[in-house]
């Protein structure tokens, strides 16, 4: 069987490479198709795999919409001779365009919710969408839920063993308290209209009471976080993420409670202070009415008001 697994992201490498290799040890022939986002190319070189580059979707949402059609024609011509059986991705969107004309099926994963626009370009052409069972929406008779995460398919302990040395290259020790902070570039088609932290060096400087920062960024850094950049390499990082999340479920149940619930209150007050005064005042009338409205009395005259709210 002819598989092609298509790369929109450097996490897709990690969730497909254990699907490659042990779809090529039983014979299968799989083609990777990939985009150039971010280290995806490098982890893909890393891991020995041989990849077809189709290029970048671009870094605003004009050049996204130029180049979505480039990119599917590209790869289309690329398939076409390789007449593949079966095409899987991660809301892929040109591996189910591609998929249609070919006249293949196309299994698409999905575990992003508000990538709404996205899955309403991809599904249509999909042939199946696997999701979490925790997945909100409801995307139709095409969907098939499962117990699981993304995450599990390259973090499983079948799949995965930590390697504690690499906490040795970043200078720590088993047991070391340190904290991994990511920065998006937020240029992706499913962060049009959502934010992030805005005063990053703020919050590292909140986080460094609870242990050890280390940032992994999509984006250049402020020459003050500079610092405390990861510098080893990326797929390295992914034995770096997992032996803190190990450490953490070993920690007695008490104090797991104890550390969320300080990191919690901190990071609720580093989150109170970036809001702007205007929102601060909206926030403060919403809640006035809102108390108000509670105290109102009798409860026919708030069930009343209610209704003509939402009818």
């Amino acid at each position: 069987m002819k598989i092609v697994v298509d790369i929109n992201h450097p996490a897709h490498v990690h969730f497909f490479k254990n699907f490659i290799w042990e779809m090529e040890k039983r014979g299968h022939q799989v083609v990777i198709t990939a985009s150039k986002k971010d280290l995806a190319y490098t982890l893909l070189q890393k891991y020995g795999f041989t990849y077809i580059p189709v290029g970048s979707y671009g870094n605003s949402l004009l050049k996204k919409m130029i180049n979505l059609p480039l990119l599917d024609l590209k790869m289309y011509n690329v398939l076409r001779k390789i007449n593949p059986d079966i095409l899987i991705g991660i809301g892929s969107i040109r591996a189910a365009h591609v998929s249609f004309l070919l006249k293949k099926p196309c299994i698409s994963f999905e575990d992003t919710e508000h990538a709404r626009g996205q899955i309403r370009l991809y599904l249509p052409f999909a042939a199946t969408v696997c999701t979490p069972s925790c997945y909100r929406d409801d995307l139709g008779p095409k969907q098939i839920r499962y117990h699981g995460y993304h995450e599990l398919a390259y973090l499983h302990p079948s799949r995965f063993t930590p390697n504690p040395s690499v906490l040795a290259e970043l200078g720590l020790a088993e047991g070391d308290p340190y904290i991994i902070v990511r920065f998006v570039s937020w240029q992706a088609s499913h962060d049009i209209g959502q934010h992030g932290i805005h005063d990053k060096v703020g919050l590292v400087k909140m986080l460094e009471k609870y242990g050890r920062v280390l940032i992994t960024s999509e984006g250049a850094l402020p020459e003050e976080l500079q610092a405390y950049q990861i510098r080893i390499s990326p797929e390295k990082c992914m034995i770096c993420c997992t032996m803190q999340r190990c450490m953490w479920e070993k920690a007695p149940q008490w104090h797991r409670n104890v550390r969320f619930w300080e990191l919690t209150r901190s990071m609720l007050i580093h989150w109170i202070w970036g809001i702007s005064l205007k929102k601060m005042k909206n926030i403060i009338l919403l809640l006035i009415l809102l108390r108000g409205f509670v105290q109102m009395k009798p409860f026919s005259l708030r069930l009343k008001i209610f209704l003509k709210m939402v009818i």
